[in-house]
């Protein structure tokens, strides 16, 4: 049997109205949270009651001081590396696509006991704001500095993978991985926004509208870290996953 022009004409057609009436039928489910948010902290980061401050300790560096200085900045540069991104089967440097300064996790040190308290009412603000239910670890990744003109250009991090635009394939970062969260640390600053794409829709996170801030976003979130126009802007990053046995 051999079907007619008029036959495969209203099949194409009952298919593209299918997608249109799926596309819909997904677009108005509400859900109790966002893919992606942004929020001012009042409180500033636990930097140590004592002296010496005992809060953020820099390897090679030694006690951060809040708000950050220029001169403590240069230094945490000074011991910083150029963050790489993954293409294909390499792990390489391209400053065209980005250009941030990065500090390994493991050479951040938190000594003042009231930040894993931070963290924690930090991480469940997170997970209410992305409307994740359950319990959530916020695993400590990287510190990221963006000076004059550093940016990182439309990526994601599906399933928990980064992946560059530009051809990348990733390498998983932790396991139940859900998404990402960054504190903006004291540090003035204007450009470096986070521009995040789902669905359609896109946000705007500026981090430059508060002396100090969070965001969260799920890990497939398209999205890019535009230029920063002056000042220098600042962010632990943090692994959003589940807990183990909750997977």
């Amino acid at each position: 049997f051999i079907s007619s022009g008029s036959d495969a004409t209203s099949d194409l057609e009952y298919d593209i109205d299918l997608k249109e009436d799926l596309t819909k039928a997904f677009k108005a489910i509400k859900t109790p949270g966002s893919f992606a948010t942004w929020g001012a902290l009042p409180k500033t980061p636990p930097t140590g009651l004592h002296t010496p401050p005992t809060g953020l300790h820099v390897d090679g560096v030694g006690d951060i001081a809040m708000p950050l200085s220029e001169g403590q900045i240069r230094q945490l540069i000074a011991k910083a590396h150029q963050a790489p991104l993954d293409r294909r089967s390499e792990t390489l440097v391209d400053v065209s696509v980005r250009n941030t300064w990065e500090i390994d996790g493991d050479q951040l040190r938190f000594l003042d006991p009231e930040w894993q308290g931070y963290l924690l009412d930090l991480g469940k603000r997170a997970a209410t704001s992305l409307g994740i239910e359950g319990a959530i670890r916020a695993e400590l990744y990287k510190m990221l500095i963006y000076e004059k003109g550093a940016m990182f250009k439309l990526h994601t991090e599906s399933v928990g993978i980064c992946f560059s635009l530009f051809d990348g394939i990733g390498t998983e970062k932790t396991p139940g991985m859900l998404g990402t969260l960054i504190i903006c640390l004291p540090s003035a600053h204007t450009g470096g926004e986070v521009v995040v794409k789902h669905n359609g829709e896109s946000k705007t996170l500026k981090t430059s509208d508060a002396s100090q801030s969070f965001a969260c976003w799920y890990s497939d979130v398209t999205h890019q870290v535009l230029p920063v126009k002056s000042g220098y802007r600042c962010v632990l990053t943090y692994n959003l996953a589940t807990k183990p046995g909750l997977t």
